[in-house]
């Protein structure tokens, strides 16, 4: 999955240059387009919550567009750095638990699944944290069936189904914690596989 993975971002990154280009000439940090993506998910999550799918919906693909842009801000003013990243990271984390509980606060999915989506959703991110800090293994990034844009499509696309059939976020919610769990236990196996070569 890494070298299809690979081909995606690479062409979205290019397709997102030059808006990337535009808001650095505007004078718009990387730190700052990612606040706005956060801001964006509290909207949707608060459109969610009052059961207006539609607008929440909007908001959500919105805030996603958004966060996409950073990356590409950073790129064409050179400014990218250890903070933004861990910015972006943590920022990723907080737009995804508002988009998950929006949707169960608006009743369009039950609080114990959302729970369960959004730890499942943790893991992966906390495997590859883990597995990169200890030095042992090489990045474990793009390993697994789902990386976070996969998991955002389906939130996505399951939402707009929503809008003519009620348990599409139900069921789109369980298909993104099964995928993220396969995702964590892909990553393990890597990084146990990786660990191994590199004690030889």
């Amino acid at each position: 999955m890494s070298g299809i993975n690979k081909r995606i971002r690479s062409g979205y990154e290019s397709l997102l240059g030059p808006a990337g280009s535009l808001l650095d000439r505007v004078g718009l940090s990387p730190n700052l387009v990612t606040l706005f993506s956060v801001i964006l998910a509290a909207a949707a999550a608060l459109a969610f919550a009052n059961r207006s799918l539609g607008l929440g919906l909007g908001l959500l693909v919105a805030s996603v567009f958004v966060d996409m842009l950073d990356g590409s801000v950073a790129r064409a003013s050179g400014s990218a750095t250890t903070l933004g990243t861990l910015l972006d990271h943590t920022a990723d984390r907080y737009s995804e638990f508002l988009y998950v509980f929006g949707l169960c606060y608006g009743g369009y999915a039950p609080f114990w699944l959302g729970l369960l989506c959004y730890f499942s959703m943790l893991m992966p991110s906390y495997v590859r944290a883990k597995a990169e800090s200890s030095g042992a293994v090489p990045s474990v990034q793009g390993v697994g069936i789902a990386e976070r844009k996969e998991k955002l499509a389906i939130l996505i696309v399951s939402t707009a189904l929503a809008l003519v059939w009620s348990n599409a976020i139900f069921y789109g919610m369980i298909a993104i914690a099964v995928v993220s769990q396969i995702s964590t236990f892909q990553r393990l196996h890597f990084a146990s596989r990786a660990g191994r070569s590199g004690e030889r």
